[in-house]
């Protein structure tokens, strides 16, 4: 109570008070309730303190061993917490219990507990939860449908598509896409980009005409305050989707994409690029270009095999004849990354540098070729 008090008063105790706290936890671990274990967990995390091996070790034995008197709040509460602290592999077996115990009491999660609890196993890397339970929490979703909040639908909607829910419930996904155009109004950016990311990595291809009209408003209206990968990703569903962005919107994005141009990481500028060249837009902004090409320079040896082949395709597509300078700096760094490109970026890639008319270095196409002999063999 002592470590949630304090947070809740937004204090940071000293590294001292925090080295003996966890120590007295973690030798009275077994008489820990589970609302104890989430509070202290849960506090922790809210501060930024990441408990030691022995505690997190201590936390999780007993919330698997008390499991059976976990209530909704907590179960969300303690792995909500995990997932904030960055634990990508949390015990198995508190995984499994904690998993059979939302399933099992799925009927009393509120909307917010739904969303949070699916949020933190995605967040986790959870790849395969238990089908039961994201049946029962899809169930629980639509049940309580009305009450989500914009945060609430946009982190369920993106956990879902980020563990690749193969069993999803269409029904669900509808009724999300109603209940963020009633909301429309109270989405924030990150909440905006993550909702239509969401759609677009599950495939839904013809989302809610009245969704997709809502939210390009919303992001208009919020445009000054989007981060690079919040504008990198909005731009990437649309095209995913097929959706061409109203003027109003495309104004404002490429506007914030180049005021924010130096805080782009190598995957939003390939993102928004790719974007753009999806949607066919054949005249971007000039000065948004020259910014994109400016920091795809400077960041050139951050690349991803896939980020170089997404750029050079988006700048011939585009039609744009790039600056001398990135040509030159994405073949040294496709040439350094050779080995992890796929065949389809290697077309790519050479595609682009054809169309654009530059003459490729001769140690790049060498390294293409070894890669992919049966498609230089059709060229």
């Amino acid at each position: 109570m002592l470590m949630w008090s304090l947070n809740t008063m937004g204090y940071k105790p000293d590294a001292g008070l925090v080295e003996a706290m966890q120590q007295r936890a973690t030798a009275t671990a077994g008489d820990f309730e589970p609302q104890a274990v989430a509070v202290l967990m849960l506090a922790l995390a809210k501060m930024g303190i990441m408990p030691d091996a022995d505690l997190l070790e201590a936390m999780q034995g007993r919330a698997t061993a008390t499991v059976d008197r976990f209530k909704p709040q907590e179960v969300v509460n303690l792995m909500s917490a995990l997932a904030t602290m960055g634990i990508k592999n949390p015990d198995a077996g508190l995984v499994e219990a904690m998993q059979g115990r939302a399933r099992d009491s799925a009927g009393d999660f509120k909307s917010q507990e739904v969303s949070m609890l699916m949020w933190a196993l995605a967040t986790m890397g959870i790849k395969n939860p238990d089908a039961d339970l994201v049946e029962a929490m899809q169930g629980r979703a639509m049940e309580t449908a009305g009450g989500f909040r914009p945060h609430e639908v946009s982190n369920l909607m993106w956990a879902l598509a980020t563990m690749a829910i193969q069993n999803l419930d269409v029904n669900l996904v509808e009724a999300m896409q109603r209940r963020a155009t009633a909301t429309a109004g109270d989405f924030g950016p990150q909440q905006v980009s993550m909702l239509m990311w969401a759609l677009a990595t599950m495939v839904i291809i013809n989302p809610d005409a009245s969704l997709v009209e809502a939210m390009q408003r919303r992001a208009t209206a919020t445009a000054v305050d989007f981060i690079p990968q919040g504008v990198a990703n909005l731009m990437w569903a649309l095209a995913k989707m097929g959706i061409t962005p109203d003027a109003d919107l495309l104004e404002a994005m490429q506007g914030q994409a180049t005021a924010t141009a130096v805080f782009f990481t190598p995957q939003n500028i390939s993102n928004l690029m790719w974007g753009l060249a999806k949607m066919d837009i054949k005249n971007p902004d000039a000065v948004l270009l020259e910014a994109m090409q400016g920091w795809a320079t400077n960041t050139a040896a951050d690349f991803h095999p896939q980020g170089v082949a997404n750029l050079m395709w988006a700048l011939a597509k585009m039609g744009i004849t790039p600056d001398a300078r990135l040509v030159a700096a994405m073949q040294k760094r496709a040439m350094a990354t050779a080995a992890d490109f796929k065949p389809r970026g290697v077309a790519m890639l050479m595609w682009g540098l054809a169309d654009m008319g530059s003459r490729p270095d001769a140690r790049l196409v060498a390294a293409m070729q070894a890669l992919s002999p049966l498609y230089y063999s059709q060229v």
